[in-house]
């Protein structure tokens, strides 16, 4: 028989050891343990406990129920979804009253003081809408400095989509229709269009001196010759197309016009969705060998244009071409059609048009 031997116990080592545990609201329950180490079992072993109740320095949050042992440690949430933009709405009143500040200025013959001083309102207004506008200045035969206003909508594509109108006017006229009603729609559109996603990039083109500077009718458009002149192959190449808002708050008919010697595409696509929206947009040929508005040197390269008027305005060039006679319903109208195409336009409609 095999006799039994004594097993000695080790001495337990003992330890301090505190435990803060969360309660309530601002508060923290501590526990200081006596832990102790057993070396002949290898064990940690508890022993006595005091219980200290501690003020939180900051308030914690509420407590959670504890999730079952079986459930996943990463917790299951839903995706947030996207708050939709609210429908791009063209402000016909707004518009307005950047005409009525536009043509308060007065005459705003192409390189003079008044001609810059529409397009110091206009830069603060781009600004304002947080884009970055560039002034280009350029010589008229006179000596005299116009200017170009541009600002730019980012898109992800590589397409481009110019809206243009004049800041100028011609003497004597304050240029309330002809043209502080096109500048007031691109304002309007570029600040629909701010921070909301965009296909094709859209540049917003004010344009100096595009009234005639002198009694030879062709010279004129210096500010949208300038700008096209300055275009390389490949930005020619990545314009979609251009629109030309030139006289667009007094008459009975709204026209889309260009000189009948580049694609018709644009004119064609702009009536098509004017039709499905209830109203009318006919086609106008221009019938000036040089061209009526700020579409010409664009067209002349081949690129699809629109000029957006109502006709017919016959106080245009006269000093009774003032605010009160220009209808905000009638800014919206053209200036809403133009909004709804650049934010719909894709990849397949701006091919289309270059086609």
């Amino acid at each position: 028989m095999r006799a039994r031997h004594k097993v000695r116990r080790s001495p337990v080592v003992w330890w301090p050891a505190i435990v803060i545990v969360v309660v309530g609201t601002g508060l923290f329950a501590s526990q200081v343990l006596g832990v102790g180490f057993r070396a002949d079992r290898g064990e940690v072993v508890a022993g006595s406990q005091t219980t200290v109740t501690l003020k939180a320095a900051v308030t914690s949050e509420p407590s959670q129920t504890t999730r079952p042992p079986q459930e996943s440690a990463t917790p299951s949430v839903d995706p947030t979804p996207p708050v939709p933009l609210a429908p791009a709405k063209f402000d016909g009143a707004r518009a307005l009253k950047d005409v009525t500040a536009l043509a308060k200025i007065g005459v705003r013959k192409s390189g003079t003081t008044n001609e810059r001083l529409g397009a110091d309102l206009i830069v603060r207004r781009l600004r304002a809408m947080g884009y970055h506008p560039e002034v280009r200045t350029f010589k008229l035969p006179s000596g005299a400095t116009s200017r170009d206003v541009v600002a730019r909508a980012s898109g992800e594509s590589t397409r481009v989509i110019v809206l243009g109108a004049h800041m100028d006017s011609k003497k004597p006229s304050p240029g309330a229709n002809d043209n502080a009603s096109g500048c007031a729609a691109l304002l309007e559109i570029a600040r629909n269009v701010a921070g909301r996603p965009l296909y094709a990039s859209v540049e917003f083109v004010f344009f100096g001196a595009e009234e005639a500077v002198d009694k030879n009718p062709d010279h004129h458009h210096y500010g949208s010759r300038r700008y096209v002149r300055s275009m390389s192959a490949a930005q020619r190449k990545a314009v979609s197309g251009m629109i030309s808002l030139d006289m667009i708050g007094v008459g009975s008919k709204l026209v889309t016009r260009t000189m009948g010697i580049g694609p018709r595409s644009l004119s064609n696509l702009l009536a098509a969705r004017a039709k499905s929206s209830g109203f009318t947009l006919s086609y106008l040929r221009d019938p000036s060998g040089i061209g009526y508005s700020d579409h010409e040197p664009f067209e002349r390269i081949g690129i699809p244009v629109s000029w957006m008027e109502w006709r017919n305005d016959p106080n245009y060039h006269t000093i009774r071409d003032t605010a009160n006679r220009v209808s905000a319903a009638k800014v919206a109208r053209a200036g809403q059609l133009v909004l709804d195409f650049v934010l719909d336009a894709d990849e397949a409609m701006l091919v289309r048009l270059r086609r």
